[in-house]
């Protein structure tokens, strides 16, 4: 606590004290200096609504896929449409450069009505590399 005391008016002080004015005339821009700087770069293509990532114990980067608006099972009506089963949750893995789906066929739905789609939500690793995956619905229980 007392180290933070010093350090915050020590930060205050040395920035109120710097001199360095613009040799040039500032971006109009938001943000132009980041956009300069930043380089995009895609890794992974064709998800099926990727949702959360994490690093594997392998050194993958692990990808949770809610599914695709494919309807392969019941339907139930609810207030905005109709909740439909589609099973196509995955989950897919960037490992050494090569991406692959190493999971299919979870639970998934689907809402044409709202264009919601619900499924594999999250992932992360515990110990040993043993992975959890939390699967989204946002709805009434009693609607599943």
């Amino acid at each position: 606590m007392a180290r933070t005391r010093v350090l915050l008016p020590l930060l205050l002080v040395v920035g109120a004290c710097s001199t360095d004015s613009p040799t040039t005339p500032a971006d109009p821009r938001p943000n132009a200096s980041l956009q300069s700087a930043a380089t995009v770069s895609v890794v992974m293509r064709n998800l099926n609504s990727p949702r959360g990532l994490a690093w594997g114990m392998d050194g993958g980067l692990y990808v949770a896929e809610a599914g695709t608006t494919a309807i392969n099972g019941p339907c139930v009506p609810i207030a905005r449409g109709a909740n439909c089963y589609s099973g196509t949750g995955s989950i897919s893995r960037l490992r050494r450069g090569v991406q692959e789906r190493v999971v299919s066929n979870l639970p998934s739905g689907y809402n044409a009505a709202t264009a919601d789609i619900g499924g594999p939500h999250d992932i992360g690793f515990a110990a040993f590399g043993l992975s959890r995956v939390s699967i989204g619905w946002g709805a009434d229980p009693a609607a599943r």
